[in-house]
């Protein structure tokens, strides 16, 4: 996954509140739901988040993966 994907996955939470709250509740089955490739970085770092909201989400999400091998 690149760093495009993962923008277009946090776009996708802000206008679609229902894949928002899915996102939160299970990160990674809401993204496989939504059919975005992941790597098994990326599947291991959404399995682990926790996130009361968004910004949470996001600030996970760069603490999770940062620049690891995401283009």
């Amino acid at each position: 996954m690149s760093w495009l994907v993962l923008n277009e996955i946090l776009g996708l939470a802000v206008v679609d509140l229902n894949f928002q709250k899915e996102l939160l509740e299970h990160p990674l089955e809401a993204v496989e739901k939504k059919h975005f490739t992941l790597t098994a970085l990326e599947r291991k770092a959404l399995a682990e988040i926790k996130a009361d909201n968004i910004y949470q989400f996001t600030t996970r999400l760069l603490e999770l993966l940062g620049n690891e091998n995401v283009s």
